[in-house]
């Protein structure tokens, strides 16, 4: 059997090996901070590239862990080994240049909600939507506050804004517009 060749790492790029168990087949898993990963038996340096599969619109990886199957998006796995996390609110992980295929350390920051939402805001990969929606900020500050005072039923206020009442119960729960606050 032919020995396999040596990965050629990029100029600079350093290694992590990701601290999962083996899989049955004895394959072990490593990232690197310009977002490639590796799958090993022994060495690292004569482990494989991995192709990334697409998951969400991010390139990640799939894998199986015993009976488990697993699926990470290879920017949270450089981040989380390569890029310092301010605090415990910072739980999202941010493309400075909004390109989701360049998972480089450099290009990613942790960052809490409200800065994703921020940061989104001026992504130029997404026309900004135009003004043929039954909501908007104000009508859903006017629905919050009728939900609030409880004098109507979802049932009321989605015909009253002529959406459905699924939408009425997720803006009541946070799921939608949680950013508009009352």
């Amino acid at each position: 059997m032919k020995s396999p060749k040596p990965i050629k790492f990029l100029k600079g790029e350093k290694v992590s090996v990701l601290p999962w168990k083996k899989t049955p087949k004895g394959h072990r898993y490593a990232i690197t901070n310009h977002g490639r990963t590796i799958s090993y038996t022994d060495d690292v340096k004569t482990g494989r590239l991995l192709k990334s599969a697409n998951l969400g619109g991010y390139p990640g990886i799939s894998f199986r862990i015993g009976d488990e199957n697993r699926s990470i998006n290879i920017h949270r796995l450089v981040a989380q080994e390569f890029v310092k996390q301010p605090s415990k609110k910072h739980k999202k992980v941010i493309h400075l240049n909004f390109k989701k295929d360049d998972n480089h350390y450099k290009n990613l920051k942790w960052v809490t909600v409200e800065q994703q939402f921020e940061h989104d805001k001026k992504n130029p990969n997404y026309a900004s939507r135009g003004g043929n929606f039954k909501l908007n900020a104000d009508k859903v500050r006017e629905i919050k506050t009728s939900l609030q005072k409880g004098k109507f039923t979802l049932r009321q206020i989605a015909k009253k804004y002529k959406v459905s009442d699924m939408q009425i119960y997720r803006i009541r729960t946070g799921e939608n517009w949680s950013h508009i606050k009352i």
